[in-house]
């Protein structure tokens, strides 16, 4: 039986595609969406096998749809339903795309059966998707001063992780109650609180009963929702923690809070990877120089560490220049402000690269994932074809990406 999700603001197309659904009666609908925007929500929280998608929609093009869908859901399939009247510019479209399914009105039954029938022959098998054993990519949010999107970038980045790859956790060792509860929509029955049970006595199978799976494809370690000294957490289990991960994980994000607190001193003396953000004002910039410093005292070299200025718009009589000046360090992308839809997202518990993926602030965050997915390594390095775990996603230097979407000012 396959799982469908209908993309059709058509509601006599919509109704023809159910009925023939019906009269198969093997396969069942799992999700409808009338627009691209609800359906890249709908499909990245669901767990669908072919989606129905039609050529028009009313805020993209269904084209569009499918090929962002195909880099973030490699297992997933498509039927694009036409009208039947398409030029030659659609056609050559299809084909660049590689669609073999196309089913024009009016939608029969044997078109619908043999549409999915297609599909599914298509559809990677489960042992495709084996993780590849010690590959593990731990991932540190951190920053000199607080309020700056430490937790709204550690979510993004993770929900789009576990879009290309199956196994993705996320921990919040910043002891901030409610953050990742209220930016995921989930209440976890566990959180890092309860590592503190066993002492210096962790292991991976503990932390595999902790874990809450999320609707995203990520599992996720969240902060009691109640005052909680994260102090409590010191080096010795926080580095339990984070190598342990790495045995049942291929990515890890971890969200941190206070610079002087020993879990933050783990988190980042453990990473491959740090994100250090701070914002573009005096203050903060000249804390994070000195934090900069420190992270060398915690063996985390230059190479590891990515700055991130978040509201890169505020600000703006301080240069680019001037500010990796101060920092003395490169940055490696500016955050613009988009605090409309960031707040919804925040309220909505929806990460914005998911539910509003064409907003400049999760364009910028969508490419930070993309580059984390491909481990800021050797450009020369090829993304893992299908098969592997991974989606194939392009490899990208540096310089590439951020021409086209830098937003802050130059």
């Amino acid at each position: 039986m396959a799982a469908i999700s209908l993309v059709n603001d058509d509601e006599l197309q919509c109704s023809q595609i159910r009925e023939a659904l019906a009269a198969i009666g093997s396969h069942q609908i799992v999700s409808e969406s009338r627009s691209a925007q609800e359906a890249m929500f709908m499909l990245a929280t669901g767990r669908a096998d072919v989606a129905f998608i039609r050529v028009n929609l009313p805020d993209m093009s269904g084209l569009d749809l499918v090929a962002n869908l195909a880099q973030r859901k490699p297992g997933l399939q498509f039927v694009l339903t036409l009208e039947g009247n398409e030029g030659p510019d659609v056609w050559q479209r299809i084909l660049q795309l590689g669609l073999r399914n196309v089913i024009t009105p009016p939608l029969d039954v044997e078109s619908i059966r043999q549409a999915i029938a297609q599909s599914l022959q298509a559809v990677p098998s489960s042992a495709e998707h084996d993780l590849v054993a010690g590959n593990s990519y731990l991932v540190t949010i951190a920053s000199a001063r607080g309020g700056v999107g430490k937790t709204l970038v550690a979510t993004n980045i993770a929900a789009c992780l576990a879009q290309w790859n199956p196994n993705v956790t996320l921990v919040d060792f910043s002891g901030q109650p409610n953050d990742f509860s209220v930016m995921l929509d989930a209440v976890p029955r566990n959180t890092v609180a309860d590592l503190l049970s066993v002492g210096e006595q962790i292991d991976a199978e503990f932390l595999e009963t902790l874990m809450a799976d999320h609707p995203l494809g990520l599992r996720f370690l969240a902060s009691p929702s109640q005052e909680f000294d994260v102090a409590e957490l010191t080096k010795p289990i926080a580095r339990d923690v984070a190598s342990n991960l790495r045995q049942i994980s291929e990515y890890i994000v971890i969200d941190t809070g206070r610079p002087d607190v020993p879990a933050t001193e783990a988190a980042l003396a453990e990473c491959d990877l740090a994100f250090v953000l701070t914002t573009r004002d005096v203050v903060r910039l000249l804390a994070t120089q000195r934090f900069i410093k420190k992270l060398a005292d915690w063996d985390v070299t230059s190479e590891k560490i990515k700055v991130l200025v978040n509201t890169a718009e505020v600000g703006a009589e301080i240069s680019d220049g001037e500010i990796e000046s101060i920092l003395e360090h490169p940055v490696a992308a500016y955050l613009p402000s988009n605090p409309e839809p960031a707040t919804y997202s925040i309220n909505s518990g929806k990460p914005l690269t998911i539910s509003d993926p064409k907003q400049p602030l999760a364009v910028v965050l969508s490419k930070l994932a993309e580059l984390t997915f491909n481990r800021w390594s050797d450009e020369k390095r090829k993304a893992p074809e299908k098969g592997s775990g991974r989606s194939s996603r392009p490899t990208s230097g540096t310089g590439a990406i951020w021409g086209s979407v830098r937003q802050g000012p130059r």
